[in-house]
């Protein structure tokens, strides 16, 4: 039953390793900034999952291990998080000014956040969620709402495009299913940051949140998988259906 709990946060967490991966090579092969940034994003995004769930069920952690663990597990979720935020100007406003300061003002600040949360030494605590964590939180939530706003925003500017013959539909399919990956992603954010901060609840297996993120894991694994890494034969019944 535990297995099939965790199904969807399973799925979530190796399609982002894989996807992440591979977004890395084509970066580092091509120097193109918006794969670099969005394949580190999700190499770090899962990473820094795996790191939190590890400090918090590996029964043999000490408690200066789990904390070692838990604070690099939050540095890894932020820099995923810069790293999007850094994707998202790049894919959808590289033109303009105003995101560089927003990313510089996010990398700035969630670095502050994460020395001071780090610097307590204080593990975390059911009763107790410093207001460096809760900035980290909403700060995650506010560059993956941005994402999905983005993803969305462009696939309605594709589809009018596409009534004259000026898109590619398999692209303008692939930024919607990206935009429903990213809600989901944002939703799993929200109810985690929603369970912590009012609830008081710690990691990702507590069982309220495992009833939302779970359903959210797994829509979220299949959007992004078939968004970067299409079949032959989806991308022929999307064509089709256009």
């Amino acid at each position: 039953m535990q297995v099939l709990a965790t199904s969807g946060l399973a799925a979530a967490l190796v399609a982002a390793l894989v996807v992440g991966a591979r977004l890395l090579a084509v970066g580092l092969r091509t120097r193109r900034a918006p794969e670099l940034a969005i394949g580190v994003a999700s190499l770090s995004l899962a990473l820094g999952a795996i790191g939190m769930l590890a400090s918090q069920r590996l029964p043999d952690l000490g408690g200066a291990a789990a904390f070692r663990l838990y604070g690099a597990a939050l540095v890894a979720i932020a820099a995923g998080a810069v790293g999007m935020a850094i994707g998202v100007w790049r894919m959808y406003r590289a033109g303009q000014r105003w995101p560089l300061f927003a990313c510089a003002l996010l990398g700035v600040t969630q670095a502050a956040a994460l020395w001071a949360r780090l610097a307590s030494g204080l593990p975390p605590d059911p009763g107790v969620v410093p207001p460096s964590e809760q900035f980290l939180i909403g700060a995650r939530l506010a560059i993956y709402a941005w994402a999905t706003w983005e993803a969305f925003r462009y696939h309605a500017l594709l589809r009018r495009r596409l009534r004259l013959g000026l898109a590619d539909p398999m692209i303008a399919h692939q930024l919607l299913l990206w935009g429903v990956a990213a809600a989901s992603l944002t939703s799993v954010l929200l109810v985690m940051g929603v369970s912590r901060v009012v609830w008081g609840q710690i990691g990702l297996l507590s069982s309220g949140v495992l009833l939302l993120v779970n359903p959210l894991g797994l829509v979220g694994a299949l959007c992004i998988w078939f968004a970067f890494f299409p079949p032959d034969a989806y991308r022929r019944f999307v064509l089709s259906h256009r």
